[in-house]
C-alpha cells in the first residue's frame, strides 16, 4: 500500500494556506470526478501549484485525499461539540437542542459531499487511517455526552447502549439527508423530522407532561 501520510506539516501560515488550498482543490476534484478521477496532476492544477509543491507535502493523491478526510471529520466533531455547548449553555428544550445539533451537522455534511458521498464509498480505506477512526470515535462518544446531558429526560432502559444505537441510525439517516439533490430547505425540514422523531424515541415522555404541567401551573 502507498504511504498515506502527508510528507511535513505546514508550519508558517503562507504554507498551511498552500496545503488548504490543495485540500479545497481536491475536494472540487473528487466532487468532480470521484475518487477514480483524481491525480495528483488534478490537484495541483486546480489548486494553482506546480506539482513538485504537492510533493512536498503529501507523496501521493491518497494522501492528499486522506488529509481531506481527516479535515472534513474534524471539521463535523468540532461542530457538534460547539453545538452541544450552546444547547447547554441556552438551556434548549430537547426537541430544540436536537434540532439545533442536527442542523449544525447538517451544514458541516453538505459542505463535506465530496468526502462524504463520494471518498466513503469509493475509498473506504480512507476512513480507516489511524486519526480518521479515533474522530470516529470521537464522534460516537459525543453521542454519550449528549446521552448525559438529556439527564432524567431520557427512557432508555439501556442507557449506553440505546444512545450507542440511536447515534448511529441518526448517523446514517443524516447523511442520506445531506446527499439529497434537493433544495437546503428540504434538507431542513427533514432534519427537523429526524430530530422529532429521535426525541420520540429517548424521552420520558411523563417527564414532558410534568414539565408542561409545571409550566401551566407557574
Amino acid at each position: 500500500m502507498p504511504p498515506l501520510d502527508p510528507r511535513k506539516v505546514p508550519r508558517q501560515r503562507r504554507s498551511k494556506a498552500t496545503v488548504e488550498a490543495m485540500l479545497d482543490a481536491c475536494a472540487e476534484e473528487v466532487g468532480r470526478l470521484g475518487y477514480h478521477g483524481l491525480t495528483t496532476h488534478k490537484i495541483a492544477a486546480r489548486a494553482g501549484v506546480s506539482v513538485g509543491t504537492l510533493y512536498q507535502y503529501f507523496p501521493n493523491r491518497d494522501a492528499v485525499a486522506g488529509a481531506l478526510t481527516i479535515r472534513a471529520l474534524e471539521r463535523l466533531l468540532e461542530a457538534m461539540r460547539r453545538a452541544l455547548a450552546e444547547c447547554i449553555a441556552r438551556n434548549l428544550s430537547s426537541l430544540e437542542a436536537t434540532e439545533h445539533l442536527l442542523l449544525s451537522g447538517l451544514e458541516v455534511l453538505v459542505e463535506e459531499r465530496p468526502v462524504f458521498a463520494r471518498l466513503a464509498p469509493e475509498a473506504p480505506h480512507l476512513f480507516r487511517l489511524p486519526a480518521a477512526t479515533q474522530l470516529q470515535g470521537q464522534l460516537i462518544e459525543l453521542s454519550q455526552e449528549i446521552r448525559l446531558s438529556g439527564g432524567d429526560r431520557l427512557d432508555l432502559p439501556m442507557p449506553e447502549a440505546d444512545a450507542w444505537i440511536i447515534g448511529h441510525m441518526v448517523s446514517a439517516s443524516m447523511l442520506q439527508v445531506s446527499l439529497l439533490e434537493a433544495p437546503n430547505q428540504e434538507r431542513r425540514r427533514l432534519t427537523r423530522e429526524i430530530a422529532r422523531l429521535t426525541c420520540r424515541m429517548a424521552l420520558d415522555r411523563s417527564h414532558e407532561r410534568r414539565t408542561a404541567s409545571s409550566s401551566a401551573a407557574a
